[in-house]
């Protein structure tokens, strides 16, 4: 697994890493960031979303 982090970390630089928005209730939370990163070697940008559930 980190082999595959380390991969990742030497292809793509991060730009811009924005929390979108946070979703509260009474016994979960969920949010989602936005992830802007760059091909190291072509500089194509690409845009991320994530989330993240939590019960």
């Amino acid at each position: 697994m980190l082999e595959f982090f380390r991969y990742i970390r030497d292809k793509i630089q991060v730009r811009r890493f924005d929390r979108e928005m946070t979703i509260l209730g009474f016994h979960s939370a969920a949010y989602i960031l936005r992830c802007s990163v760059e091909t190291r070697a072509s500089k194509k940008p690409i845009a991320l979303r994530f989330a993240q559930f939590a019960i």
